[in-house]
């Protein structure tokens, strides 16, 4: 992600390799570029004087009441571009102190500076510095439609930060296509993936953010569609469903007994026109009851989003493919189980009412117990009962198999990931974040006695190239992070290995 620091206005370059206050100045560059606001204000706090050169001091300035701005703190961000001698611009040459200035301006309530900060983005055309400004802006403002639109544009970068990811995805939800199906599950489907790939290792996590921060807005419909959505991409989806449980109205389980009981109210009326008159006389009300199922929108959701959650049931987490497989990948296996089942039953309800009409009556018990209505009701009873055990044992046991997949997947792709943090990254890579960024500090980096500029954060030095990185649970939500600095002077670099000249 082009971070505010690099996309509109220039900033200090990673300082040369030296001592610590040049790394504390490439880390904070780095943090700018990772999307990790909070840390590079924390990082920039802890430079010592003098890191930043004079010739870049209104540079570094400006990114770093960006960050504030983005952070919420409009007035500390006004003090800095004070200090910093930042003044609205004379004519018509425009920088990116001028874009930061208007938009801490706009924040702290100045229309003229609000107008003025749109006319001029637009003229520049899409810019993910600008954009994530607009947003911060609008969000200090309470325009919540125009910090919406920006902060899905922040996001479509690539390179966003957890929160980044939540709040696009609150954005889009909210304004979701409520009545149009196939839209409406695009939108849906596309957040829920992508709430689940920001933290393989705890991929429900930010489903559960997101869905409060759609509560929050009131949109209780719309966190419940993720919420579903994000249960089908995850195997262990625990909490994702219990959270779900919390959301669904009350009216929903009603709805759930209302139509399960006139299903079993349907074929105990068919069964017993058709035993009694030779003629199936609530056939036709079957047709009802599919049209209820289908289409009667449930408790809290319109008819589209109802139709997808419906949809979702047909939705089963895939371990190889690491999502949904539409049309249930079990249902071959649930159509077998059902009809030996139901062999099965029905030849044991006969048996067993046989027995009991000759215990009772003896032959002639026997004999008419035959004849009677009673030998069909009963075999069907057991039949039902049987059906209804042996596909709950096989769903049971498919969701056992299934969950150990996705196990089995996640070790391997834990596998995968120490594996790719072995690799150097020095010259690919000005920083990691999530799984990789541990696996990298865990599997390659080498400790140092040099100590941290911030709370929980561990300096390490690569083997190769002797390059100092910061490490640990840094980034918002306490996901892991790496950021690059320049080349250790004071701890000696191991001998270059591999291609490393």
């Amino acid at each position: 992600m082009t971070s505010p620091s690099t996309a509109r206005w220039p900033t200090a370059a990673p300082p040369s390799a030296g001592g610590s206050p040049d790394a504390v100045a490439a880390w904070t560059v780095a943090a700018r570029q990772a999307d990790e606001p909070a840390l590079a204000v924390a990082l920039h706090e802890a430079t010592p004087p003098g890191a930043v050169p004079a010739d870049e001091a209104r540079w570094d300035a400006v990114a770093h009441a960006a960050d504030l701005l983005v952070l919420g703190r409009p007035d500390e961000a006004r003090g800095v571009l004070d200090v910093a001698g930042v003044a609205p611009p004379d004519g018509d040459a425009v920088d990116g102190g001028h874009l930061v200035l208007a938009a801490v301006h706009a924040a702290l309530g100045a229309d003229d500076a609000w107008r003025w900060l749109l006319t001029t983005t637009s003229r520049y055309g899409p810019a993910v510095a600008s954009a994530r400004l607009v947003a911060a802006a609008a969000d200090a403002r309470g325009d919540v439609a125009a910090a919406d639109r920006a902060w899905v544009e922040v996001c479509a970068s690539g390179r966003a930060s957890t929160a980044t990811v939540a709040r696009a995805a609150v954005a889009e939800i909210t304004h979701r296509p409520r009545e149009d199906h196939d839209a409406l599950g695009q939108v849906v489907g596309a957040w829920a993936g992508a709430t689940v790939a920001v933290d393989p290792v705890a991929p429900g996590r930010m489903a559960l953010t997101v869905a409060d921060g759609l509560v929050a807005r009131g949109d209780t419909a719309g966190a419940r569609l993720l919420l579903r959505a994000a249960a089908m991409l995850t195997g262990e989806s625990t909490e994702l469903r219990a959270r779900l449980r919390s959301l669904n109205p009350r009216s929903t389980r009603h709805h759930v007994l209302v139509t399960v009981a006139a299903v079993l109210g349907l074929v105990a009326v068919t069964a017993a026109t058709w035993v009694t008159t030779g003629r199936p006389h609530a056939l036709p009300f079957w047709g009802a009851v599919a049209l209820w199922v289908r289409l009667m929108p449930l408790p809290g959701l319109s008819r589209a989003e109802s139709r997808l959650w419906r949809g979702m049931r047909g939705w089963t987490y895939d371990a190889d493919r690491d999502g949904p497989s539409q049309g249930h990948p079990h249902a071959t296996l649930y159509v077998v189980v059902g009809i030996l089942a139901a062999i099965v039953g029905w030849a044991v309800g006969m048996g067993a009412g046989a027995g009991i009409a000759a215990a009772v009556g003896g032959d002639a018990g026997t004999a008419g117990y035959y004849s009677s209505d009673v030998a069909f009701f009963v075999p069907l009873g057991t039949t039902a009962l049987v059906v209804t055990l042996a596909v709950l044992a096989a769903r049971v046991v498919t969701r056992h198999v299934t969950a150990g997949r996705a196990r089995r997947r996640a070790r391997s792709l834990a596998a995968q990931q120490e594996a790719a943090g072995a690799a150097c990254r020095c010259w690919s890579d000005t920083w990691l974040r999530g799984p990789l960024a541990a696996s990298y500090a865990a599997h390659h980096l080498l400790a140092t006695p040099i100590g941290a500029p911030v709370p929980d954060g561990d300096v390490r030095r690569c083997p190769a190239t002797g390059m100092l990185w910061l490490t640990g649970p840094l980034a918002l939500g306490g996901l892991s992070v790496a950021l690059r600095g320049p080349a250790a002077t004071s701890v000696p670099p191991a001998s270059p290995t591999g291609f490393y000249l």
